[in-house]
């Protein structure tokens, strides 16, 4: 049985999103690297972007509530971005471990 024959586990997939490096590999390994990428790319420059603009515009204002409502707003976009990754990442974890046992199945 090879690597790509293999189940994988879900909550080890989970936690290998938020590890540089390890989110690449997990991806791979239930070849949806490409996928992720599509998905994960656009997310982390939004609110890289999101948080430039947020520094940039909180020095021009003096409020320190209106500084902290756009950290809670970058924190919340971070939040529900992050979420969604999560999300897709176990059902294609999920997708996958079907595949395998079908393919381990019908061998």
């Amino acid at each position: 049985m090879n690597s790509f024959t293999k189940q994988v586990s879900l909550n080890w997939q989970t936690l290998f999103i938020f590890i540089p490096g390890l989110n690449i590999w997990a991806a791979w390994r239930i070849q949806k690297l490409r996928r992720s990428a599509i998905f994960s790319i656009p997310v982390v420059f939004l609110v890289i972007i999101f948080s430039r603009l947020m520094i940039k515009f909180s020095e021009d204002i003096d409020s320190e509530l209106f500084q902290y409502l756009l950290s809670l707003v970058t924190l919340a976009i971070f939040i529900v971005a992050t979420n969604f990754i999560i999300l897709y990442f176990r059902k294609w974890s999920r997708q996958w471990n079907e595949k395998v046992t079908n393919i381990a199945q019908s061998s």
